[in-house]
């Protein structure tokens, strides 16, 4: 447990100086944007066996779907732009209108 949670606190640590602070009164939207933050990290893999060494996941399932990744894709652009076009790129070369997924293999 202490190994997951220091990999969890390590990666949003990452994460948070690559994002814009966000400060409001409303400290339950501070909250929130932290939190939405946490899951698209926890849809992150890193994995050189994988079909892409960034793989953007469905939460915690072992594939992508690249609609469904659109919620975060202005956060992905921040973070890691080259990921992100890793993510795209893999799936016009093998969605190609025949499935609606990308396995991690």
């Amino acid at each position: 447990m202490e190994q997951a949670d220091k990999k969890t606190r390590d990666m949003l640590a990452w994460a948070y100086e690559k994002m814009p602070v966000l400060t409001s009164s409303n400290k339950q939207l501070q909250e929130y944007y932290y939190r939405c933050l946490l899951s698209v990290m926890m849809s992150r893999y890193e994995n050189p066996n994988y079909i892409t060494d960034v793989f953007w996941a469905v939460g915690t399932w072992p594939y992508t779907i690249s609609w469904d990744n659109s919620y975060a894709s202005d956060v992905l652009a921040m973070l890691e732009p080259e990921s992100l076009k890793g993510a795209i790129l893999t799936d016009f070369e093998q969605v190609q209108l025949k499935k609606t997924y990308v396995g991690w293999n």
